[in-house]
């Protein structure tokens, strides 16, 4: 049809409604105005002028004068009406009822999908909002920087100087756990036991103050006991004689 879109109709209407006796120009005829009744939702009517101008068929007058015959249709100088239209497409009640719920479902839908939009966006805005706000409390605070007078005064106490950079970071672990005091006072109570080791068997400075080590015990040196002297006694008169003989042994060996 000329100017209408594509309206849909059951492949069967030709038998379930005895069209398939009429011709073909007359069929062609029919379902057009079935089209054209749709489209204007007229519910079967439609104007002279309408069918005139957009109907294909070559002779619509002979057409339209058939289907009125066979009362498929009414035809008057006016109008053609189409006999129990509904029985090939919706009523226009139906139609635009069908429409308003297709409306309501498509209002629905954007609504409903405008809220998760919104609330995504607001979850979102959230958490940027916390993410700048550990930002910008990161960047208030200082970053932690060792007391180097106190760790220059450990430094120069400790025996082995390898390493001060990494002593450096150590140190600054260290404070954030205990005192610079005791990790001083703990260095001077080991001083004398690390300074008694060979330097290769101190630990590295950083090493000391990762493993925590001012808590330490000093051990003392261990000291070799000498056993005691104590003279020979000769007991009996067989050891009498054999220390005599050993004498004697002696004294042949000097000659």
């Amino acid at each position: 049809m000329k100017g209408l879109e594509y309206f849909r109709v059951q492949s069967n209407i030709a038998f379930d409604n005895d069209l398939e006796h009429v011709s073909d120009a007359a069929f062609r005829t029919f379902i057009e105005l079935i089209g054209i009744a749709a489209h204007d939702l007229s519910d079967g009517q439609v104007a002279n002028d309408r069918v005139m101008k957009l109907c294909n068929t070559a002779d619509v007058s002979s057409a339209l004068h058939e289907l009125n015959d066979a009362k498929y249709i009414r035809w008057n100088t006016d109008e053609v009406v189409i006999k129990e239209f509904t029985n090939y497409q919706r009523s226009r009640q139906e139609t635009l009822d069908l429409r308003g719920k297709n409306r309501d479902r498509v209002r629905a839908y954007r609504t409903m999908s405008k809220t998760l939009h919104t609330d995504y966006t607001r979850e979102q805005s959230k958490s940027k909002t916390k993410s700048k706000s550990k930002s910008n409390k990161s960047k208030k605070t200082p970053p932690m920087v060792p007391p180097l007078g106190d760790f220059n005064a450990w430094y120069k106490l400790y025996p082995r100087k390898v390493a001060r950079a990494a002593a450096e970071r150590a140190w600054a672990k260290a404070v954030k756990k205990v005192e610079a005091e005791k990790i001083v006072a703990g260095l001077e109570h080991q001083l004398s036991a690390l300074k008694a080791k060979d330097k290769e068997y101190i630990p590295h400075p950083a090493t000391w103050l990762n493993q925590e080590r001012w808590d330490d015990e000093v051990c003392s040196p261990s000291v070799p006991q000498t056993a005691a002297y104590v003279p020979f006694v000769p007991t009996s008169d067989d050891e009498v004689k054999r220390i005599e003989k050993l004498a004697d042994f002696r004294e042949v060996s000097d000659e």
